[in-house]
């Protein structure tokens, strides 16, 4: 009998908003993890471009304020990931932890 060993190799591939949210969305049909490297300050100093971010993708959820969240941002399909500051009727209320960069806009603020 023969052995087979079975490395893993790391793929680094480029992807753009509505392809990262589509593999988003196969992954949680699967109820699986995505890890990715994190492009963006939105959420530094506690997450860091540059950092690996592995998230478990499951529904329902109930965050709770202080938890990190990803999300498809409404206007630029992007995937965003923010913290829960506050909870309101039938919503979440998220920003960044990036105080230099100020408020995200009403837009961002309310997840439904």
């Amino acid at each position: 009998m023969g052995r087979i060993q079975i490395e893993e190799k790391q793929i680094e591939i480029t992807l753009s908003g509505s392809q990262m949210i589509g593999i988003l969305s196969a992954i949680q049909d699967k109820k699986g993890i995505f890890r990715f490297q994190v492009k963006g300050t939105s959420m530094v100093p506690s997450i860091c471009e540059g950092d690996m971010i592995t998230l478990s993708l499951f529904r329902p959820f109930s965050p709770t304020p202080g938890e990190v969240v990803a999300f498809r941002h409404p206007l630029t399909e992007r995937l965003i990931l923010h913290r829960v500051i506050g909870l309101g009727q039938n919503a979440y209320y998220v920003n960044g932890d990036n105080i230099l960069l100020g408020f995200d806009g009403p837009e961002v603020g309310f997840l439904h």
